[in-house]
């Protein structure tokens, strides 16, 4: 009985620790610039910037789920974006440098500085998810 009590208190302190993150173990919440947008005929590209980084992602342009606590994007404000990276074999000792496309599309070409982000948690669509 005493040892029921012991493992009870150990696991309601392990649930309390716990805490809910709608991250992944490859994404990184960065604040940003959005400074500029293309609109294309199913995708929308988004390309960031601040003083250690310029990326870009696409996410589709129209957002299937509607949630109430969201803002349109506009050009030039400043974010915070939950992104992902691709996931890529640390064993690999290649430098992967190639073009990307989404939908038919060039998001990002070889050769450019630019960082190739795969999702954006937190945008659905022309709209950014604010946090509560």
């Amino acid at each position: 009985m005493k040892y029921q009590y012991i493992i009870l208190i150990f696991v309601l302190f392990m649930s309390c620790s716990v805490q809910k993150n709608n991250t992944s173990q490859n994404s990184k919440v960065i604040k940003a610039n959005l400074y500029k947008i293309e609109l294309k005929d199913s995708i929308i590209i988004y390309h960031i910037r601040n003083e250690k980084l310029d990326g870009i992602f696409a996410k589709e342009r129209y957002c299937k789920n509607k949630v109430k606590n969201q803002k349109l994007l506009l050009e030039n404000k400043t974010y915070k974006f939950i992104l992902e990276q691709e996931i890529v074999d640390n064993h690999v000792s290649i430098v992967r440098d190639i073009d990307y496309y989404v939908a038919g599309y060039l998001i990002r070409k070889a050769g450019t500085p630019t960082i190739y982000y795969v999702n954006c948690l937190n945008v659905c669509g022309e709209y950014i998810i604010k946090d509560n």
